[in-house]
C-alpha cells in the first residue's frame, strides 16, 4: 500500500505546484479603470448554498455606483520609494462619482 501511495501523493502534489498562477509585471496592465458598485437589498440566506447546479437570485438587489479602481504604476505614487519592489498599485476612489 505505500508503495502506491508515495507516487500518487507525489503526482498530486506536483498538479497543484505547477496550477499555481504566477503574477508578473507584464500580466498587469496599469492604466486601467473599473468602477465599484454597493450592493442593497441582498438575501444572503439565499448566498449561502454554492456548487453544481446552484442559482442566486440577486434580481431583487440594486447596485449602486460607489468609487472607482485605478491600477496604477508604482513610479507615479508617493509610495514609490516606501515599496521599491512593487510593480504596481491600486487606488481606490469612493464618493461622488460620474459615469
Amino acid at each position: 500500500m505505500k508503495k502506491l501511495f508515495t507516487p500518487v501523493a507525489f503526482f498530486s502534489l506536483l498538479t497543484m505546484i505547477s496550477a499555481q498562477p504566477v503574477i508578473i509585471t507584464n500580466n498587469v496592465h496599469t492604466g486601467l479603470s473599473f468602477n465599484l458598485y454597493s450592493l442593497s437589498g441582498v438575501n444572503t440566506a439565499i448566498l449561502a448554498p454554492s456548487g453544481a447546479n446552484i442559482t442566486w437570485d440577486l434580481g431583487t438587489t440594486a447596485a449602486t455606483l460607489a468609487g472607482t479602481t485605478d491600477f496604477l504604476e508604482m513610479a507615479s505614487t508617493p509610495y514609490a520609494t516606501a515599496y521599491p519592489a512593487a510593480n504596481f498599485a491600486i487606488k481606490f476612489t469612493f464618493g461622488a462619482v460620474t459615469q
